[in-house]
């Protein structure tokens, strides 16, 4: 009997952790979102960022194909807020960087 009992109080620990995992990421792209829609200024008048559902989206499939992928996951960065008070609102910016990156790289 208490070996079934020990057994069940492990199942909830690896539950416990693997429901902590993502609600932590859901908090943290959430703030991130905020932080960079407030500087870029796509906060609209009710307080709302439009098309939120989309980013929260891009983000949870590069987090889940990232971590199926065994690579580092993809996910929002409060550091673009720095890359939108220079100016990359659009995602332009981002793409140039990430082909000056690649071509510094197999230079």
């Amino acid at each position: 009997m208490s070996l079934l009992l020990a057994g069940f109080g492990l199942y909830w620990r690896e539950r416990s952790l693997i429901l902590a995992i993502p609600i932590v990421d859901i908090f943290d792209t959430i703030g991130t979102l905020s932080g960079v829609g407030i500087q870029a200024g796509y906060i609209n008048a009710k307080g709302e960022l439009p098309r939120a559902n989309r980013a929260l989206m891009a983000d949870t499939i590069g987090t889940t194909v990232g971590a199926f992928l065994g690579t580092s996951t993809v996910t929002t960065y409060v550091e673009s807020a720095a890359g939108v008070s220079e100016g990359g609102r659009t995602g332009f910016a981002a793409v140039i960087v990430a082909i000056l990156l690649f071509y510094g790289y197999n230079r």
